[in-house]
């Protein structure tokens, strides 16, 4: 992906050359099946350790990062033979390596609702701006009706709430996935006709 760095962030930019690359994986065989990132922070050197940033108490995907993996996901939709349009949901996959709650390195993979793919789709999700793990359905304008949404969740008393997603917790937004490497690392061919990665 071509990629801006900018203040606040990442943007990501249109790469003239996707529909060639797309096309020159089809003929290999080959499709998308999802992007990584990192937020790793180291914590002490000497040891190796790194700094656990998401966690329960802070958010695992920010709103940012679940809008580009639905963005993502749209763009790679899963066939279906019973869709009236041929395809449902999709098994693009979003993976961020960062530092869990003992100071390690782990990969954390996620895929984002088809209700949150829909909403990314018809540009009504944004960021919140009262918290990274918030994010914020759009009001109704002149050029745009936004239907309201709706979450549950309980409060102070334990009692069940229905909220106006304004603002919304994105994990109501994500499913996680399991995630790892081999241990004895990568042993089959990574191309069609056993051409490997280390191959020329």
């Amino acid at each position: 992906a071509v990629v801006s760095t900018q203040s606040t962030g990442i943007e990501f930019l249109e790469d003239p050359y996707q529909s060639v690359v797309d096309e020159i994986a089809r003929g290999l065989g080959l499709t998308c099946v999802g992007w990584i990132f990192t937020d790793l922070q180291a914590l002490s050197r000497a040891d190796g350790t790194v700094r656990s940033l998401r966690n329960k108490d802070t958010y695992f995907l920010s709103a940012q990062e679940c809008i580009h993996a639905a963005h993502f996901q749209n763009r790679y939709p899963s066939p279906s033979d019973v869709s009236r349009d041929g395809r449902f949901g999709s098994k693009f996959t979003t993976v961020c390596v960062s530092g869990n709650t003992a100071n390690t390195i782990e990969m954390f993979a996620y895929q984002v609702s088809n209700q949150c793919m829909a909403l990314v789709r018809d540009n009504i999700l944004q960021p919140a701006r009262e918290h990274p793990g918030m994010a914020y359905v759009k009001q109704s304008s002149a050029e745009q009706y936004v239907p309201d949404v709706f979450f549950r969740e309980k409060d102070e008393y334990g009692n069940v709430v229905t909220k106006e997603a304004r603002p919304l917790p994105v994990d109501y937004l994500l499913l996680q996935l399991p995630a790892g490497t081999p241990k004895d690392g990568h042993k089959e061919p990574l191309m069609p006709g056993g051409v490997g990665a280390g191959d020329n």
